[in-house]
């Protein structure tokens, strides 16, 4: 059974920046640009017509609707339908921890490599965020904290999780290395390994982050970072 295949929405007033993404993500297996548009409204007004999976939002557009009042405009009129990953030149992590509290997916710098591009759009499809490296650790687990209790994500409770491995969960969020978490449990390190990689595929998970993020989401983690 083949992948099912990622419709994305570009919203960018720059039209060679805008083609150059839809062409590259139109050569990778499994993604398709189904939408182009050079500002927020026109996006509003051509959404219905497109399936649309995830979308690539431009933070700065100075002609029509912006990004920041067309993410606005998504999360009250389409809670939840439409996951945005914002575009922006701005490398300041309070400003993008702000814009991802606020209601976005993910975030991308314009300079980003086609390849985190990629693993951005992924990361949103199969797990719900999109984790940059412009945001710390500590910071990610607060503002999915503060989130958690306003919004829903494609994380969904798992009955699958043995009490050892939310055990694990539990230390993960911690910030625990393996070889301390082997320590505490009395186990190996192999074993750790073993029940981080079963732990991911049963929740979803790309990376510890994501374990971490669930931990919290579902009360087996209620640590104060």
């Amino acid at each position: 059974m083949s992948n099912p295949t990622i419709h994305i929405a570009i919203v960018d007033d720059h039209p060679l920046f805008r083609s150059g993404i839809a062409n590259y993500l139109n050569t990778l297996e499994g993604f398709k640009v189904t939408l182009q548009a050079a500002d927020g409204q026109e996006f509003l007004d051509r959404i219905a017509e497109k399936q649309v999976d995830i979308v690539l939002l431009d933070l700065d557009m100075p002609k029509g609707l912006g990004g920041q009042d067309t993410l606005v405009h998504l999360l009250q009129h389409h809670e939840g339908e439409y996951p945005v990953i914002i575009v922006s030149h701005h490398n300041d992590e309070s400003f993008v921890s702000n814009l991802i509290l606020a209601g976005a997916r993910g975030y991308l710098a314009k300079d980003s490599e086609p390849e985190e591009i990629k693993e951005a759009i992924l990361g949103v499809y199969n797990n719900g965020f999109h984790f940059t490296s412009l945001v710390s650790y500590d910071r990610w687990i607060d503002i999915m904290r503060r989130r958690s209790t306003r919004e829903q994500t494609r994380f969904t409770e798992s009955e699958q999780l043995t009490d050892r491995q939310k055990e694990v969960v539990r230390l993960i969020c911690e910030q625990k290395s393996a070889k301390e978490i082997a320590d505490e449990l009395c186990i190996t390190t192999r074993a750790v390994e073993n029940h981080k990689a079963r732990i991911m595929l049963a929740i979803g998970a790309r990376n510890l982050v994501g374990i971490a993020i669930y931990g919290i989401k579902h009360g087996i983690c209620n640590c104060d970072l």
